[in-house]
C-alpha cells in the first residue's frame, strides 16, 4: 500500500472549489445512472471537503449519507489528524447538517479509517459520539 501513501500530499492540496466541482460531477453521473441515494466516506483532513460535497448534494437534491473519517497514524503525514480534532469536526458536521428523520436527505456518520491507522480509543470515542445523536452511524472497518 506504499503507492497509496504517495497520493496523500495531492489529496490534501485539493481546494474547496475543486472538491465541490468533483463532488458535483460525480453526483451528477450517479443521478444520470439512476441513483437516488449516495453514501460517501472521506478522511482528507480538510474540513471544507465535507462541506463542499454536502453543498453539491443539497444543490442537486440527491439523498446523501456522508461518513466523516480520519487517519490517526500510519498514513502519510499530510493525512494524519488527531482524534480530538477529528471528532470535533464530526460533531460540527452532525450539528450543522445531520437530519435524523426517516427518509431524510442528509445524514452524517463517523468513520475512523481502520484498525491499523487508528487506535482502539479512537473507535471507542467515535462510538460514544455516534450514540449521543439520533441516527448517526459508525462505519468501522
Amino acid at each position: 500500500m506504499e503507492w497509496l501513501k504517495k497520493l496523500d500530499p495531492y489529496w490534501c492540496e485539493n481546494t474547496d472549489d475543486a472538491l465541490y466541482i468533483g463532488a458535483k460531477v460525480g453526483l451528477c453521473e450517479l443521478l444520470l445512472s439512476g441513483a437516488t441515494t449516495v453514501a460517501d466516506e472521506s478522511f482528507i483532513p480538510n474540513t471544507s471537503n465535507f462541506d463542499s460535497s454536502i453543498r453539491a448534494a443539497q444543490e442537486l437534491g440527491i439523498r446523501f449519507h456522508v461518513m466523516r473519517g480520519f487517519v490517526e497514524f500510519g498514513g502519510g503525514d499530510p493525512m494524519l489528524e488527531d482524534v480530538d480534532t477529528s471528532l470535533a469536526d464530526c460533531k460540527r458536521l452532525i450539528e450543522t447538517y445531520h437530519d435524523p428523520k426517516r427518509f431524510s436527505m442528509m445524514r452524517i456518520g463517523i468513520g475512523p479509517a481502520t484498525f491499523f491507522v487508528n487506535s482502539k480509543e479512537s473507535f471507542i470515542e467515535s462510538a460514544k459520539l455516534a450514540r449521543s445523536y439520533e441516527n448517526v452511524l459508525l462505519l468501522a472497518r
